[in-house]
């Protein structure tokens, strides 16, 4: 280590170019002309040895120190080191009391402030921790400990970018090591030779372990961005030191190895002679006893032998016939066996595998997490499941399903592992395809609004931590149906690329833009400083959009209308924040297009109606103002009316007839929405009795359900007690969940699903494909039916996306043995393409618009089957 230390100390100094000549002219001149004084002005940690530490009477040692003396004595300048801890050293820099800056390292957070020289160390940092603890590899473990670091240490903002913030400070790197030998942190981050050294000082070296290094850091000297003329002045004088009196100073401070001589090694020889003729006498008797024994279990072991090798023979013939791969490796993780399966799925020949790393398969971009969950499993001999990405031998990927379960070898000692491996390509292609259709516009690649919403909240913990602000921009483009409409939709896709194109040359890498559906943008702004920041940038979008933008057949001129939100002025949360700027976006078309307008307090005008409809709700149960619509849903196969959904109204005693999307917000915000929902279970259940005593067929019940009656609803026993109270047969009900249900509170969601799905309820996905799509959770929720959003339908056959998107969620229902129903028919071509992709069920305007209990019965009375 000290060799190699050497070694790239040597190398750091001859790659060193002279590109100064201050220094020539004579040294106290250059100095006055390069620094603040006659004098260099030099600060350190000094809690760093063996570089730079004080010792028992408080006197300044180490490498660092007597290098820059002999810096000094070469140059005729003198050196004023300013030792002390850390982070008054970092703002000594900061307030420009010190020319230089040493024992730092370069990180992401300092590259704008400094200029390095060429690194003097490589410094391995790992987390030490108690000998208590196991399982800590990396800082995916890390979460639920309270992480000690040295104030201002780097190792500090690399816990934070990798999203560990609960760290305490110390104000030097002694007193952080106090803490752990106390036992008032058990987890600290901190450089491997500090640590060592700290501990050995404390007799407590054997109290702790140490993981793999988080990073290696480098030690370097550093000035301020902008100093250049300091920098190379500095540079210029190191290459007036003898490279032999630095490597003196650091062999000084680092020590040499250490060699035995012969002298003490020579009993320690005689004395293993001796123990080996002793050795040898007792081998040769006991060797005569053993052949004795031997002659005796000849007889035995020829049969045990047999045995085994039909038990073997037995073995590989079942293995031979599994569907999955089975492979078993030694306690090292080397492969000793691969069944064809496994082989065929891999494109290897088994002498390719045997003695190398199963590690060896995984795709490199997923190595270090799949390792490190490999190495908690083995620390802990519990059983490895895990979904992998391979690396077949031609070199193609292949997602596989592994299991793997410890074994020992009968005296309770590990030997290795055996287990399975799972094709789950397909699988996994159809979730990822979902997954990205999910999150992003088909037609641009952009976040939609669930990932825009994930970006926004990072941005506002940043922002909260730097005290900067947000802007939410709400991007509309003026008359865009004009353009639609007079030249169709695939000009109008092919406008919308080329809108997108140029907005992303109006922000920074570290702003988001987002395509929320038709010709509505929104854009987020990190790190404002102020209102001008987010209105510059809405200016140069004015500006750059003001140019005609040329299609491949057409020239286009198109404006926005832009309405900004500012976090935290006008809203902390998302949709608050969005709200405003829809808002100021709508007075900016009113205002004449083309504009950009902030939120006001005036824009809010709207609040009084909402807080009407709020307190409206809270008595609408009671007056009996709400009414249920029902919707038929047509099975496509028999063409006939197999269902119908309930759809919940309010008949407002003012407003007339309140749609759903008026009122349900407010109802689950207020927590109304719990009795409002019991309400629709017990009068959806007593509707379809009424229906059945009345002559009509049974009919399966579709009933919504909001996330907030899993949370604060007694569910359950509602749904319980309207199938009870009006005779209902559970499998007539079908309840309607939501994605956002499915990562919200997931076990006890799960617990509850699993309660329905005792008593005989249908349960399906609602909206499929617009949220949290996830196969896992349709695994586990053990559901019936996706029901695909109206969404992907709307534009069905004129929109090869939306056409894409059904076709996949239909297939992956299949294959997971679902049914599907398409909701938002409007029209028979829209019908004739779900036929097509065998779609099961669909609902729409073109079989039939939500209606009245009577006027459904009228309706489902009068249908004739579709053919």
């Amino acid at each position: 280590m000290i060799i190699r230390i050497i070694k790239h100390t040597i190398a750091c100094c001859l790659r060193a170019v002279p590109v100064l000549l201050l220094l020539a002219t004579g040294p106290a001149s250059s100095a006055e002309a390069v620094f603040k004084h006659p004098w260099l002005t030099v600060v350190m940690d000094d809690n760093y040895p063996p570089y730079s530490f004080r010792d028992d009477q408080g006197r300044l040692q180490g490498i660092r120190k007597e290098i820059w003396d002999a810096w000094a004595a070469h140059n005729g300048i003198e050196v004023r080191v300013v030792a002390t801890d850390w982070a008054k050293a970092l703002a000594y820099m900061n307030t420009g009391q010190a020319d230089v800056i040493d024992t730092i390292f370069e990180t992401p957070e300092r590259e704008s402030l400094y200029t390095y020289s060429r690194p003097y160390a490589d410094i391995d940092v790992p987390i030490f921790f108690h000998q208590s603890i196991s399982g800590i590899t990396g800082a995916e473990n890390l979460h639920g400990f309270t992480v000690g670091v040295k104030a201002g240490d780097a190792c500090e903002d690399w816990l934070h970018a990798h999203g560990i913030f609960s760290t305490h400070d110390y104000p030097s790197f002694g007193e952080l090591v106090d803490a752990a030998v106390r036992n008032d942190i058990r987890v600290m981050c901190i450089d491997k030779p500090l640590a060592n050294y700290f501990l050995t000082k404390r007799d407590a070296e054997t109290h702790f372990r140490y993981s793999k290094p988080l990073y290696k850091g480098q030690l370097h000297w550093a000035v301020f961005k902008g100093s250049e003329s300091a920098f190379k002045a500095v540079n210029r004088g190191f290459e007036q030191v003898p490279q032999t009196e630095i490597d003196a100073i650091e062999k000084k401070w680092m020590g040499s190895p250490l060699a035995r001589p012969a002298a003490v090694i020579a009993p320690y020889v005689l004395y293993a002679m001796a123990t080996a003729a002793l050795l040898s006498f007792a081998m040769l008797l006991w060797n005569r006893t053993l052949r004795r024994r031997v002659a005796l279990r000849t007889g035995e072991l020829e049969s045990a032998l047999q045995a085994l090798k039909s038990s073997e023979q037995h073995y590989q013939a079942l293995v031979g016939t599994s569907p999955v791969g089975v492979f078993e490796t030694d306690a090292q993780g080397l492969f000793v066996f691969m069944n064809e399966r496994g082989l065929r799925m891999l494109g290897a020949r088994f002498e390719q595998l045997r003695g190398n790393h199963w590690q060896h398969l995984l795709h490199p971009e997923d190595r270090d997490e799949s390792c490190a969950a490999w190495g908690a499993s083995l620390s802990l001999r519990q059983v490895f499941q895990r979904e992998l990405r391979f690396e077949r031998i031609g070199g193609s990927a292949l997602w596989v399903l592994m299991q793997a379960r410890p074994m020992d070898d009968g005296d309770g000692r590990f030997s290795g592992f055996i287990g399975t491996l799972t094709d789950i390509s397909e699988q996994k292609a159809s979730e990822q395809r979902i997954q990205f259709l999910a999150y992003h516009d088909p037609l641009t690649g952009l976040p939609n609004r669930l990932l825009i919403r994930e970006h926004y909240d990072m941005a506002v913990a940043h922002a909260n931590r730097s005290d900067l602000g947000v802007a939410l921009l709400v991007l509309d483009l003026d008359h865009f149906k004009n353009i639609n409409d007079s030249l169709g939709h695939a000009v109008g896709d092919e406008l919308l690329c080329a809108v997108v194109k140029i907005l992303r040359g109006c922000v920074r890498d570290t702003d988001t833009i987002s395509r929320q559906g038709g010709d509505e943008f929104l854009v987020l702004l990190t790190d404002q400083h102020s209102a001008d920041d987010a209105a510059n940038v809405a200016a140069k979008m004015l500006e750059r959009l003001s140019q005609p933008i040329r299609l491949e057949h057409h020239e286009l001129s198109i404006s926005l209308s832009i309405g900004i939100g500012m976090y935290p002025t006008d809203g902390e949360d998302f949709d608050t924040l969005l709200k405003k700027a829809d808002t100021a976006m709508y007075h900016a078309k009113e205002s004449g297009r083309n504009a950009f307008n902030f939120f006001t307090s005036q824009m809010n005008a709207d609040a009084t109606q909402t807080l009407m409809l709020r307190s409206g709700l809270a008595r609408a149960l009671e007056r009996q103002e709400f009414v249920l619509h029902y919707q038929p849903q047509v099975d496509l196969e028999t063409g006939r009316i197999m269902g119908t959904e309930a759809l919940l109204r309010w008949k407002h005693p003012d407003l007339g007839l309140v749609p759903p999307n008026r009122f349900i917000g407010i109802a689950e915000n207020s927590g109304l929405i719990v009795p409002i929902g019991e309400w629709v279970i017990q009068e959806a259940c007593r509707q379809a009795a009424a229906w059945y005593e009345a002559g009509l067929p049974q009919l399966t019940m579709a009933v919504n359900l909001s996330a907030i009656q899993f949370k604060r609803g007694n569910l359950v026993e509602t749904v319980e007690n309207a199938l009870f109270a009006h005779r209902i047969p559970a499998p007539l009900l079908e309840l309607e969940l939501t994605e956002s249900i499915l990562i919200q509170d997931t076990d006890n969601v799960l617990a509850t699903v699993d309660r329905l799905k005792s008593i005989g309820v249908k349960l399906s996905i609602d909206d499929f494909g617009t949220g949290y799509s996830s196969l896992m959770y349709l695994h586990r929720l053990n559901v019936d039916k996706l029901k695909i959003d109206q969404s992907f339908v709307r534009d069905l056959n004129d929109d090869p996306d939306d056409a894409a998107i059904v076709q996949a969620v239909i297939q992956m229902a299949k294959s997971l043995k679902l049914r599907t129903i398409a909701e938002g028919v409007e029209n028979s071509q829209q019908l004739d393409a779900l036929r097509r992709q065998s779609c099961d069920e669909v609902q729409g305007y073109f079989l039939g618009h939500p209606m009245l209990a009577d006027d459904f019965a009228r309706h489902l009375a009068d249908w004739k089957p579709l053919t």
